[in-house]
């Protein structure tokens, strides 16, 4: 049936007991499907260059108007004429993968597998708190480079995190070409630059130590935060430990004669923290949680290690007016201890567990800085021997 369509005319079509459908006569191919239930459905039919017929729907009568559908079906028409099959690219998108799909396959498939538990846990964070929320809901084929510079911009404040999130992305858009998700050479994340980093050194001073002291030794005292938590500021401030390193160290690795926990594997592989006689101590007030393997326990958990105790973190910040610093300067703090104390280099990296002397070198100033001092000191000596000669 072909019939002049128009909106009049479609709201009087009445529902039989089978579908059918009426065909404009201005529109070729274009028409409305009327169910048995009276939905009144707008489609459209078409012919490929190969002779293939096929038929799109367009969508329901009173969710669209009559003139959006008549645009709908010319934008249809224009695809069949470009030799596109509108339904086969329809299809397509069916089983196509979104972000949020693409990160599960991601972590699944590549960081589960070849990257450390402290990386797995970073590249999730990163997904969650920033890559699902904006592009989460996009089809992976059609994220873009605008869509990456974007999410890059909104994190500028933060270049250390962009960069590492743009890293992210970066690997899973590479592997989605490797899975045929994307095209070959079409990571729109490659012409993205990273921002530059400028590295974040910040050391406790004397004074600073004395209230950091004296603020966890009252929190301790008053027991008002969770004794595990205050022990792993404690751990991470005069071990130099990694945060990671720390938390889920376990007692087993503990050897108290030798003064080592042996970690059987960490950002840098095995290594061994070496522990001085507070830190003995410490070990040696930690009550033990039954059946519960790690040094420093969850509270809530069994048989899993402390969270991060970034509340009490806050607490010891504020009382100890330590607002701009952060649990991972402690490690700085460590290493610039050190070489206060005149260890060099390399012994600051062995104890920090660098397995690159370029690693340590962002060090290297405060090395500088004592050993001007060093020149000084010996630079008194010799106007004060100069003097006493012309004394004489």
């Amino acid at each position: 049936m072909r019939k002049d369509l128009t909106k009049n005319y479609i709201e009087k079509l009445q529902p039989f007991e089978k579908e059918y459908t009426v065909w404009d006569i201005k529109q070729t191919g274009f028409g409305i499907k009327i169910t048995p239930k009276g939905k009144r459905v707008y489609i459209y039919k078409y012919r490929l260059k190969s002779r293939r017929q096929g038929k799109a729907t367009i969508g329901t009568h009173g969710l669209i108007t009559l003139q959006q559908a008549r645009k709908l079906a010319e934008e249809l028409y224009i695809k069949v004429r470009s030799g596109i099959n509108p339904m086969a690219e329809r299809n397509a998108y069916k089983t196509a993968l979104t972000v949020s799909q693409l990160c599960e396959k991601y972590i699944k498939e590549h960081s589960e597998i070849y990257k450390k538990k402290s990386s797995i846990y970073d590249d999730k964070r990163y997904i969650d708190n920033n890559i699902k929320p904006q592009l989460g809901n996009l089809y992976a084929r059609d994220i873009t480079k605008h869509d990456i510079e974007k999410l890059h911009l909104s994190l500028k404040r933060t270049p250390v995190l962009a960069n590492h999130v743009r890293s992210v992305l970066s690997k899973m858009f590479s592997l989605a070409e490797k899975w045929e998700i994307r095209g070959e050479g079409t990571n729109p994340v490659r012409y993205v630059k990273k921002y530059t980093e400028t590295p974040r050194e910040r050391y406790l001073s004397h004074e600073e130590i004395k209230r950091l002291f004296n603020t966890l030794s009252e929190l301790e005292a008053a027991n008002t935060e969770n004794p595990y938590a205050i022990a792993f500021i404690r751990l991470l401030w005069m071990t130099g430990a990694r945060g990671s390193e720390i938390r889920t160290a376990k007692w087993e690795w503990v050897d108290f004669k030798r003064k080592t926990i042996e970690l059987p594997d960490s950002k840098t592989g095995r290594r061994t923290i070496y522990l001085s006689d507070p830190v003995i101590t410490i070990l040696e007030n930690l009550p033990k949680i039954s059946k519960n393997p790690y040094i420093l326990p969850s509270p809530v958990h069994r048989n899993k290690p402390l969270a991060y105790p970034r509340k009490t973190w806050d607490v010891v910040r504020y009382k100890a007016k330590l607002n701009d610093f952060r649990m991972h300067d402690l490690r700085h703090s460590y290493a610039s201890q050190g070489i206060e104390s005149g260890l060099s280099l390399s012994e600051i990296g062995k104890l920090l567990g660098h397995t690159q002397l370029h690693t340590t070198q962002r060090y290297a100033h405060m090395a500088d800085v004592q050993a001007k001092r060093a020149a000084d000191t010996i630079g008194e000596r010799f106007n004060l021997a100069i003097e006493n000669k012309k004394e004489n």
